[in-house]
């Protein structure tokens, strides 16, 4: 079974090993993100929807971070 991960948009294709390093990559911050929310008395059943929701933040925040002239390259041919 082939765990790798690849990001495939418009602008950019991006392979990633496997989830851990995708998410891990985007997410860099993930494990004291987790804690934090944890030591605010987060409820663990509450935390699981919290963290998706901030690892889509995060995953834009990457993007833009890291493929801002090629999403710009792309948009420019685009218009």
């Amino acid at each position: 079974m082939n765990d790798e991960i690849i990001l495939k948009t418009p602008f950019v294709i991006q392979k990633f090993d496997n989830i851990d390093t995708f998410i891990l990559t985007t997410f860099p911050d993930l494990k004291s993100y987790i804690q934090k929310q944890i030591s605010k008395g987060i409820q663990k059943s509450d935390l699981e929807s919290q963290a998706y929701s901030e690892l889509e933040k995060q995953f834009t925040l990457f993007i833009v971070r890291n493929h801002s002239k090629d999403l710009d390259e792309y948009i420019e041919k685009d218009a």
